[in-house]
């Protein structure tokens, strides 16, 4: 591509041989850029198994910031809220006072789809008691390493388990 770049600027500004060797481009740096196609990056192998190897695939994933908006217990508290209000209105009612409540700033528009999710899923399941654990679970096949919820479940856990008895 740069030697038909060089002939199309050739043929459009021709320059007489005679004229100051300065002025033209060396042939130095034309080289360099031809070197730089020749030197491509090593291309890491895939597994034949894309199963094999999962977890080197995710350590290898870029880390990325705290993506998370809210924490399971905190998610969970808000279902037994849902919950809640599913029992006393209108599926229909909630979910517009809850687009009033984003609209004058006091859920983000993303927590605001999140809660309307979860009443419609209440809607068709009304039962998510376990929905806490589970979701932690799956947090955790999920991320492994991830210590930050243990201490939150174990305090969950263990605050369901004596208000049980």
């Amino acid at each position: 591509i740069q030697g038909i770049a060089n002939i199309s600027s050739a043929i459009v500004n021709p320059r007489p041989i005679d004229e100051n060797p300065e002025d033209q481009t060396p042939n130095e740096e034309i080289e360099e850029d031809e070197s730089d196609d020749a030197d491509p990056e090593p291309v890491e192998q895939i597994p034949k198994n894309p199963f094999e190897d999962l977890k080197k695939a995710a350590k290898k994933q870029p880390k990325r910031v705290d993506s998370k908006l809210i924490d399971p217990i905190s998610f969970y508290r808000t279902i037994v809220w849902s919950k809640d209000m599913v029992g006393k209105y209108d599926q229909d009612a909630i979910k517009e006072l809850i687009e009033v409540f984003s609209l004058l700033g006091y859920i983000p528009s993303d927590l605001k789809e999140i809660i309307i999710k979860v009443i419609e899923i209440l809607g068709k399941n009304n039962n998510l008691d376990d929905a806490v654990v589970d979701l932690y679970r799956l947090y955790n096949i999920l991320n492994p390493e991830d210590p930050s919820l243990d201490s939150k479940m174990l305090g969950y856990i263990l605050n369901e388990k004596m208000n049980v008895k």
